[in-house]
């Protein structure tokens, strides 16, 4: 897979990634969403993990997400988390279309007070951070 189309979002802060992590961005560099689905209860979660927090399985696969979801629940920062964070700052719980949830940051166009919305539609892009990959979250229908 070639590397993702990466957009411009300013203030990202660094990752130091370890463990499954590494492996998390390392799809993100090839434009992946990766998560993890346990073969023996099926349910999917976030971060990767070797065991199944569900059921305890180790019957545990890495699938990539198709990278659309829903915002379950959003805030946002209107002071500065850290320096050349922009502000207002939206940091949002997204559920993805395939089952699990995680925490991102909201970019790009967002039209006055209100939104995002709880439920609005939210799709994946791909931002440098410093050394890796970021995955990060756009209004349905909104371009990078």
């Amino acid at each position: 897979m070639s590397a993702p189309e990466l957009i411009e979002v300013e203030g990202l802060l660094a990752p130091d990634p370890r463990g499954e992590e590494a492996e998390w961005y390392a799809a993100a560099e090839q434009g992946r969403l990766g998560y993890t689905r346990c073969a023996a209860c099926a349910t999917a979660h976030l971060p990767l993990r070797a065991l199944c927090p569900a059921c305890g399985s180790t019957d545990v696969a890495t699938a990539a997400s198709a990278g659309r979801g829903s915002i379950y629940s959003y805030t946002v920062q209107r002071r500065r988390p850290a320096a050349g964070v922009p502000v207002p700052n939206i940091v949002a719980l997204v559920d993805l279309d395939e089952g699990f949830r995680m925490l991102s940051r909201i970019v790009g166009r967002i039209e006055g007070p209100g939104e995002p919305a709880i439920g609005a539609r939210v799709e994946v892009r791909f931002a440098r951070c410093h050394e890796t990959v970021t995955p990060v979250f756009v209004l349905s229908g909104e371009g990078a």
